[in-house]
């Protein structure tokens, strides 16, 4: 993906080109020189594209669109073997199905929250991720939000940092394995 809104699809082996597919839409009243979208997302044969107005869905080895979805994505999206989830400027959390992009479930992230004194920790979100099998939403404040990804019910508020957060979040799993010795 360029600044100009082409991606490419090229053959590793030959150097060729596959496919190209031009994002920007020159004819937008507004539109600037420079094209702006959130990393792309792989997973299997689908490929995830965020731009400002929407989140599309790409066959990876033929570059035929699967689906479209109009929205205003804020970050980068958590695709999963059967789901696509992104969090939108109005607040929504959206889970898609990746198969042909329908809502499976959408939530408002603030609606449940059940302590409404704490509700102004959560203004500025800075990152979203999928960790120990719940969404978590996490804020520049040091907290976040955990949502269980069928329903989208939010399961719990949580503060990680008294002294907040300033970047994307990095979550690991490490496996100990303990060694008998007989």
């Amino acid at each position: 993906m360029n600044t100009s809104g082409e991606l490419y699809s090229i053959n590793y082996l030959t150097q060729n080109i596959n496919w190209v597919i031009n994002f920007k839409n020159s004819s937008l009243t507004g539109d600037s020189n420079i094209f702006f979208s959130q990393p792309i997302v792989v997973k299997d044969n689908n490929l995830i594209v965020i731009t400002e107005r929407a989140v599309l869905s790409y066959d990876t080895l033929t570059g035929k669109r699967n689906w479209s979805f109009s929205s205003k994505p804020i970050f980068k999206p958590i695709i999963t073997l059967n789901y696509t989830y992104i969090v939108l400027k109005n607040n929504l959390l959206i889970c898609l199905n990746n198969t042909d992009g329908t809502v499976i479930w959408s939530k408002n992230i603030y609606k449940n929250i059940v302590n409404k004194k704490i509700l102004s920790n959560f203004k500025s979100i800075i990152d979203f991720k999928i960790v120990n099998s719940e969404i978590n939403v996490y804020y520049k404040s040091g907290f976040f939000l955990s949502f269980n990804p069928r329903s989208g019910n939010l399961n719990s508020e949580n503060r990680i940092s008294k002294n907040g957060i300033n970047s994307e979040i990095f979550c690991c799993s490490i496996i100990i394995k303990h060694l008998h010795q007989h």
